[in-house]
Parts: C-alpha cells; sequence; structure tokens
C-alpha cells in the first residue's frame, strides 16, 4: 500500500507469505516454515481486475476517474479469515500438514510405486462407515464419531498408511471412489499434460515444442489466445480509444519523448 510505516517497504510474493504468517501455517507440526510457490503473485493478479471493472462500472455509472491503492499484504490476509479469527478467539493457530480440524480422516498417503500417492478426505459419516468397510481392519471403528477420530487420527493413519503401501495409486484411487470416498492420486506434469480430462476441455494450447495453460473457462462470447503484446504496442489505442486523443497529439507526444 501506499500508506503506513511499511509504505516503502519491497513486496515480493514469497517474502509476503512469511511476513504475513502464511508460511508458518502451511507445513507440517515441527517442520521449519515453508514458503512454497510464490502464488500470492498470480492471485493479485486475479484481485485487481475486480478493483478494476468496479472503477469502470463507477465511471460509466458516475463519470470522473478512480484510484486505486492496493495492497498485497492486506490481499493475502484477506484469504486468512478464518485462522486470524482463531487466533483472536481461542490462541494461535497451529500448523496442521495435511489434517483437518474439520475432516477426519483427510491426507496423503503413500502407495506402492515410485512417489505415488492418494489423497483422501472423508468429509461425512457415510463416508467414514464407507472407508471402514472398505480398508480391512478398519470395520470395528466404523461408530467412531469425530472426537473419537480426532483423538486417534495417529492410529488411523497407520491403518490407511498400510492399506495404500499395498497398491498403485490409480488402483486406490478406483476403490476409494466407488466406495464413495473423495479422493485422487498425486499427478505429475508429464501426467497432468496427458490427462483425458484438460485435452477434452482443449484446455491446453499448443505452443513452440509442446503445451501451455489456456483461459480457465468457456463462455457464450467464446475466448482468445496468444502472445502477450510487446511493450508500448497498445500505447496509441489506449490513447486514441480510451483517452480520445488524435493522431496528431499522439504524434507530438512521442516527438516530445513523453511515449518512451
Amino acid at each position: 500500500g501506499r500508506t503506513g510505516p511499511e509504505a516503502r517497504a519491497v513486496a515480493y510474493g514469497t517474502l509476503l507469505q512469511c511476513y504475513a504468517g502464511f508460511a508458518g501455517l502451511n507445513r507440517h507440526p515441527g517442520m521449519q516454515p515453508r514458503v512454497g510457490f510464490a502464488w500470492l503473485d498470480p492471485m493479485c493478479g486475479l484481485m485487481l481486475p475486480f478493483a478494476t471493472a468496479a472503477a469502470l462500472w463507477r465511471r460509466a455509472r458516475d463519470g470522473g476517474v478512480a484510484r486505486i491503492d492496493f495492497s498485497m499484504i492486506e490481499a493475502l490476509l484477506w484469504t486468512m479469515a478464518e485462522p486470524l479469527l482463531a487466533a483472536q478467539l481461542g490462541g494461535p493457530p497451529r500448523p496442521q500438514g495435511n489434517r483437518s480440524s474439520h475432516h477426519i480422516p483427510h491426507g496423503a498417503y503413500r502407495c506402492g510405486g515410485p512417489d505415488q500417492w492418494v489423497a483422501l478426505a472423508v468429509t461425512d459419516e457415510v463416508q467414514w462407515r464407507a472407508l471402514c468397510t472398505l480398508v480391512p481392519g478398519m470395520d470395528v471403528l466404523a461408530e467412531w464419531g469425530l472426537r473419537q477420530r480426532r483423538e486417534r487420527h495417529a492410529g488411523i493413519d497407520g491403518i490407511l498408511a498400510g492399506w495404500a503401501s499395498r497398491r498403485k495409486a490409480a488402483d486406490a484411487v478406483s476403490e476409494l471412489r466407488r466406495a464413495g470416498i473423495p479422493a485422487a492420486a498425486l499427478a505429475g506434469a508429464e501426467e497432468l499434460v496427458a490427462d483425458g480430462h484438460l485435452h477434452a476441455r482443449a484446455f491446453w494450447e499448443s505452443g513452440a515444442g509442446g503445451v501451455l495453460p489456456g483461459l480457465p473457462w468457456r463462455a457464450s462470447f467464446g475466448r482468445a489466445g496468444g502472445p502477450a503484446p510487446g511493450l508500448g504496442a497498445d500505447t496509441d489505442a489506449v490513447l486514441r480509444d480510451v483517452l480520445g486523443y488524435s493522431d496528431a497529439k499522439i504524434a507530438a507526444l512521442r516527438r516530445a519523448g513523453a511515449l518512451g
């Protein structure tokens, strides 16, 4: 932001993920903070268009211009309402790794084969009983409620880890989904590029020697993709079509060096 004592501080996505406490929560208990990908950078790029659209809507309704002061740290804290509220109500939240305080069990388990994992989330009692029926040795746990599962989470994880270790990830996912339990296998980049669902959606766009991610939506008005414009490629169009400058005025600004 442009105000406050830290207004002149450098704003990098990974740095602010630590500044906001996100890195401290995004880890397993007892392990060092995990910075991870700089996801705050693209998130800000996705949030800014909402402010821009609001400014354009206001201009169309009331006229005039708008000034937007956007803060990266505030954008990240806006997504962290739950831990911030928890800290004020009952003490600081603790890192949970793959676990969830609402859904138990909830985690990722190593399968047979190199770097194969299956993730699952039990979100209600019906799914819990289905899991207990599916996994040998868990049938006696079928009547456990959420409180009992929370207290014995480590033991449940141990049983599930043993079950998953004797299966390929794809087979484990198939068994879990047939039983009505949300599950997915860890996908690598090569598997995503070959994914049948993403190809059916025409998500991937062909590039030089490979594919690149396309736009993540379909709409009745279609979509268009292509390379990003070069530096200053749209300057004349903005000055002419948005600000209403004449070609002569644009040329004069260019001669004066105002446009770079």
